[in-house]
């Protein structure tokens, strides 16, 4: 029965060992374990003694190469299962009996099969088991021997009987001791049963940039020897090329189908400080050609090395003498791949009063007052530089510009109104509120953007005129300019001045003069005339607009307007000024001889006012005289009474009475006989009664 446990090097003299499938040795020491199919090779002079556990031991001499296989490494044989038994039964002592007596078996004894035992009455027999073969080995020659096959023959005896050994014997009553044959075993066959290959984890290392390499199946093995391959890594099958797998935390494994392989760390293990490791891991699984497969590992660690600090670029900065509370965090523009490392910071060429903490790389302080006269005209080259515990550094640089501090200038105010000048002395002018944040002595220095405009009058922007001196005592003038504001409303005029400290720092600032308006009287528009007017009783008037000959020079501010004098019927309107109405029906007789001499005021809010007289003339309005029609015969007279006569269809505007008043253009013809023109006579009466005559 084939053992498949690993045989233990008890002894060795000399050098010995196991052969790698990719042709490798590795060398074999005292305690060394042999996985059973391991080829074993022996050096000039050398023996190696190996024991299986409840196995037989295996001696290898010297300059072999065996391979250690399980039947070689098998389990002691039972020696009561090796002992041959001693014949026993009748035939037994026949066949003894004639083997003593000198006489030939097979012609006392019946023949049967190959047993002891005879077929009995009913004839026949029964197979023989071969149930064990020993044998013994040479110690230096591991070949187990192969004995050619012989026939053994029996005699036909009984009564006979053999011990294990072959010897006689004997019996009490005397009977003769009988030497047995010698048998020569047949040659037995054992059936190949294939056992797994064995595949054993790896491991390789190396630093955070390096590449590793190494051999997977070199120390691999299969029991029976058989060549082996690999199937897959990591799940993925092996191709003619090999295979790229990505490891378990980073980097990526190439492997061959020879079992080589080569792990690239690919910049994925930079964070490692110096000394610290990491591992990445990947599966493989091999095959013998029976398709048996056996899996294992290969970790490979990963140890750091140092990395320098990188940096980018710094921005530049800028400050002012005696700035406080300067505060530039650099820290974030510095970094180590090597996550575990403490960055050191240091700076040179900061400008006085400022200084960087080594821990944060933080810079902070107060810059000093007169900076800015250092450096290149105030520039400052600042270098900082980030260290990591291993002395590696990285620098950046930028520019400081620290600059003389300009004043404050403060925005002024005056007040007046639009009629009244202001003047204000240099201790409560336009520098009273202004500042320097180094005390320097102020002064005026430019008016509108301009030098030349110190001390001289300059227009303000929305009326008036400024003059302001380097000392900031100003006058402000407002003119005529400011004579349409009503009274109470304001309104604002300004100039702009610059401030200098003397030492380059200037300022800007504003200063505004607020205007109060006082009532304007309301004046006649001497561009427009305002036109007599002329009309009839009981005329309905076109609207006549007269506020267009009044205007405020106050704007916004509301006229009202009145008149006296208008012609009975009309009147005007006091917000807009029209004129409106239909005249009395008597009006005409009315002013002087129907002359109306007419007043228009117009007053402002304050109750300042202005007036224009014009005439209206107011004449009497016409009747309207309508023809009229009759008709008879030639031999009838035809009569019609006043109410339907010929005033029954005129008209007058007033509603006067109307009356006939000529006939033919004579008064002495009205109710009096006329011939009519055509033939006839007409006697038309006051009152419009008519009467015509054949």
């Amino acid at each position: 029965m084939a053992n498949s446990s690993p045989a233990v090097v008890n002894e060795i003299t000399g050098r010995a060992w196991i052969r790698n499938s990719d042709g490798s040795l590795t060398e074999l020491h005292q305690g060394s374990k042999v996985p059973a199919g391991s080829d074993v090779v022996t050096a000039s002079g050398a023996t190696v003694s190996l024991q299986v556990e409840n196995g037989m031991p295996i001696v290898i001499g010297e300059g072999r190469e065996v391979a250690v296989n399980g039947d070689m490494t098998g389990p002691l044989a039972d020696p009561t299962e090796a002992a041959v038994a001693p014949p026993s039964g009748t035939d037994s002592d026949r066949l003894l009996a004639a083997l003593q007596a000198g006489r030939d078996p097979f012609e006392d004894l019946d023949p049967t099969a190959a047993v002891v035992a005879g077929g009995g009455e009913a004839g026949g027999s029964s197979f023989v088991r071969l149930a064990r073969i020993l044998e013994s080995t040479s110690p230096l020659d591991l070949a187990y021997p192969n004995p050619s096959r012989g026939d053994v023959t029996l005699p036909r005896v009984s009564g006979a009987a053999l011990s294990g050994d072959g010897a006689d014997d004997g019996d009490a009553a005397g009977t003769p001791a009988v030497t047995p044959p010698t048998v020569t075993p047949p040659t037995v066959t054992p059936v190949a049963v294939n056992n797994a290959p064995n595949a054993l984890n790896d491991a390789g290392s190396g630093n955070q940039s390096a590449l590793v390499r190494g051999n997977l199946l070199i120390n691999d093995s299969d029991p029976d020897g058989d060549p082996l391959a690999i199937t897959s890594v990591s799940g993925r099958p092996m191709t003619p090329d090999g295979v790229s797998v990505l490891g378990s935390t980073g980097g990526t494994f190439v492997v061959q189908p020879n079992g080589s392989y080569v792990f690239t760390p690919g910049g994925q293990y930079d964070h490692l400080a110096v000394g610290e490791t990491a591992t990445s891991t990947i599966s493989y699984t091999i095959t013998d050609p029976s398709g048996a497969t056996s899996t294992a590992t290969v970790v490979v660690t990963i140890t750091g090395t140092n990395d320098g600090p990188v940096s980018s670029a710094l921005s530049d900065q800028s400050g002012i003498d005696a700035q406080t509370e300067v505060r530039y965090d650099v820290s974030d523009r510095f970094s180590d791949p090597d996550t575990s490392d403490k960055l050191t910071f240091s700076a040179t060429g900061l400008p006085p009063g400022l200084s960087i903490d080594p821990v944060t790389g933080v810079i902070t302080g107060t810059i000093d007052h007169s900076a800015s006269q250092g450096g290149a005209e105030g520039v400052y080259s600042v270098t900082v530089t980030a260290t990591d515990p291993s002395g590696a550094s990285t620098s950046q640089e930028f520019q400081w510009d620290v600059t003389n501090p300009a004043p404050t200038a403060a925005g002024d105010e005056g007040a007046t109104d639009e009629d009244n000048a202001l003047n204000v002395d240099a201790e409560n002018g336009v520098l009273a509120n202004d500042t320097d944040p180094d005390g320097d002595t102020l002064f005026v220095s430019q008016v509108n953007g301009q030098t030349s405009n110190v001390g001289t009058a300059v227009a303000g922007l929305g009326g008036g005129t400024f003059t302001l001196n380097a000392d900031g005592s100003y006058s402000f003038n407002p003119g005529s300019a400011f004579h349409s504001l009503p009274a109470g409303q304001t309104a604002t005029s300004s100039i702009t001045y610059t401030v200098s400290d003397g030492e380059g720092g200037t300022s800007t600032a504003t200063l505004t003069v607020t205007i109060t308006g006082t009532n304007d009287t309301p004046i006649l528009n001497p561009d427009v005339t305002l036109d007599d007017q002329a009309s009839n009783d009981g005329q309905a008037i076109i609207p006549v607009d007269i506020s267009d000959q009044f205007s405020d020079v106050d704007t916004g501010d509301k006229l009202t307007f009145s008149a006296t004098g208008l012609p009975p019927g009309l009147t005007i309107d006091p917000d807009t000024g029209v004129i409106s109405g239909t005249l009395d029906k008597s009006a005409s007789q009315g002013g002087e001889h129907g002359v109306y001499a007419v007043t228009i005021t117009a007053t402002d809010t304050s109750g300042a006012s202005v007036s224009q007289d014009f005439s209206w003339d107011v004449a009497n309005p016409a009747p309207t005289a309508v023809a009229d029609e009759g008709a008879t015969d030639e031999d009838n007279a035809l009569n019609v009474d006043a109410e339907n006569g010929v005033l029954a269809n005129d008209t007058d505007p007033d509603g006067d009475a109307l009356h006939v008043s000529q006939v033919n253009g004579q008064a002495g013809n009205v109710g009096t006989a006329v011939a009519g023109l055509g033939g006839g006579t007409f006697t038309l009466n006051a009152d419009g009664e008519r009467r015509a005559g054949q």
